[in-house]
């Protein structure tokens, strides 16, 4: 039986993505007292990256290859306002100490997801 709730749960899931898939992208809200309401969306913001803010996250293995995911801050357009955007993983180099070179756009950009 728990594996048909299982899948029933997952049926579900589906339904909710592919329903928000066919709508269009969000705005990101003011103020977030109603995240249930953007579950499963895409959410659609503009503005610049802050590549001297960069993180590395250290230690992020993917296909048994260490490597590091790449977050940069986006600095909105209209607002004052910046979020983290994770724009991947990347693999680490032969010597850990050293950081991979990360090509960045520069000036406005668009990011959904």
């Amino acid at each position: 039986m728990w594996q048909y709730n299982k899948a029933m749960a997952k049926q579900t899931l589906q339904h909710q993505y592919d329903v928000n898939a066919q709508q269009q992208d969000a705005d990101l809200p003011n103020d977030f007292k109603n995240l249930e309401d953007l579950r499963y969306k895409n959410i659609l913001v503009r503005g610049e990256y802050l590549t001297q803010y960069q993180i590395f996250l250290d230690n992020q293995v993917e296909g048994e290859e260490a490597g590091y995911h790449v977050i940069t801050p986006l600095q909105l357009r209209e607002r004052h306002k910046v979020i983290l955007v994770d724009r991947g993983w990347i693999p680490a180099l032969a010597n850990h100490s050293d950081l991979p070179n990360v090509e960045t756009p520069i000036g406005g950009q668009e990011v959904r997801g």
